[in-house]
C-alpha cells in the first residue's frame, strides 16, 4: 500500500535539524511533502497545535483519492510506503 509521507519539522528543532529533511522527495515511492513550521521546535503538535491540524488536513485533501478504504495491516511490497524507497 502506498501512503502519503508528511514530514511536519519546526524550523528551530535543535534535535532534528531542519536541513536533515530537506530534498528527500526522491527517496519515496508517493506524495512526500514537507511543511517547514517556523517559529516552532522539536514538538509541532505541542508548540503549533492549530498550524499542525491545518496542515494535515490540507495534506489530506491533497492526497485522498477515491477507491475502497484498505487496512494498514495489508501486505504491501518494500519501499510502497511512508519510508525510503
Amino acid at each position: 500500500m502506498r501512503v502519503p509521507c508528511p514530514v511536519l519539522h519546526g524550523e528551530r528543532d535543535g534535535d532534528k535539524l531542519p536541513e536533515t529533511t530537506e530534498g528527500k522527495d526522491d527517496l519515496f515511492t508517493r506524495h512526500y511533502e514537507r511543511v517547514l513550521m517556523p517559529g516552532v521546535g522539536h514538538f509541532p503538535p505541542r508548540e503549533a497545535p492549530q498550524d499542525t491540524a491545518r496542515a494535515i488536513l490540507r495534506l489530506v485533501s491533497a492526497v485522498r483519492t477515491p477507491g475502497p478504504a484498505r487496512r494498514a495491516t495489508e501486505d504491501a511490497p518494500p519501499g510502497s510506503g511512508c519510508g525510503p524507497a
